[in-house]
C-alpha cells in the first residue's frame, strides 16, 4: 500500500527561496545610512573648501599689504592698526594716491585703507589688524567671519585663538577668524 501525504503536510519542509522582508528593510536602512554618511562627508568637503579659500585670499591680502610696506620702509610705523574688529564701516581715505603724489605717510594711510576695504570686499565680515613689532618687523592680521557662524556657540570660531586682544575688544559675535602673517622688512 503506498503511503501518500499531501503537500502541505508538517513533516515536509521546503527550502526558503529569496528574501524575506525585514532582511530587505535591514538592508535599506544600511544603504540610507551609507547615503546619509556620503551626504555629510561632501557637505563638510564644501565647506573646508571654502575656508581653504578664504585663507588663500587672507594670505594674498597680506601678502599684497607687506610688498606695499616694504616699498615705503621710511614710514612703516604708520601701518599700525590697532583698532577693534569692525568690519560694517568701511575706511575711507583722505588722499587718493592713485591720482595725486602722496607722500610717504599718505601712501601708508592710503595702502591701508585700500587693504582694508579690500579685505571687507572680499570675504565675508573681512577686517585688517597690523601691529608694529619691532623698527623691521609687523604682524598682519586678516581677520573674517566664518560663513557657517552665527554666534560664538556654533564653532565657527575655531581658529580665533590667536586673535590679538585689541582686535577682539569690542566682543565681537561671532568671534573671527584670525590669520597672522608675519612681515619682515
Amino acid at each position: 500500500m503506498l503511503n501518500i501525504r499531501p503537500a502541505s503536510s508538517p513533516t515536509r519542509r521546503r527550502r526558503q527561496r529569496g528574501a524575506s522582508l525585514i532582511e530587505v528593510l535591514i538592508a535599506a536602512a544600511l544603504l540610507a545610512g551609507g547615503m546619509f554618511a556620503l551626504a555629510w562627508l561632501q557637505a563638510a568637503a564644501i565647506q573646508y573648501d571654502k575656508m581653504s579659500q578664504f585663507r588663500a585670499i587672507a594670505i594674498q591680502l597680506a601678502g599684497g599689504l607687506a610688498d606695499r610696506m616694504r616699498s615705503n620702509v621710511d614710514e612703516v610705523a604708520s601701518y599700525a592698526w590697532t583698532s577693534p574688529y569692525s568690519p560694517e564701516t568701511d575706511s575711507i581715505a583722505l588722499t587718493d594716491c592713485r591720482a595725486l603724489a602722496c607722500s610717504a605717510a599718505e601712501m601708508a594711510a592710503f595702502d591701508l585703507v585700500s587693504f582694508r576695504n579690500d579685505a571687507r570686499s572680499l570675504l565675508p565680515g573681512g577686517d585688517l589688524h597690523v601691529t608694529v613689532d619691532g623698527p623691521n618687523a609687523l604682524t598682519v592680521w586678516v581677520l573674517w567671519r566664518a560663513p557657517d557662524a552665527l554666534d560664538n556657540a556654533t564653532g565657527g570660531a575655531s581658529f580665533a585663538g590667536g586673535c590679538p586682544a585689541t582686535a577682539l575688544a569690542s566682543s565681537p559675535d561671532p568671534v573671527p577668524q584670525c590669520l597672522p602673517i608675519r612681515v619682515v622688512l
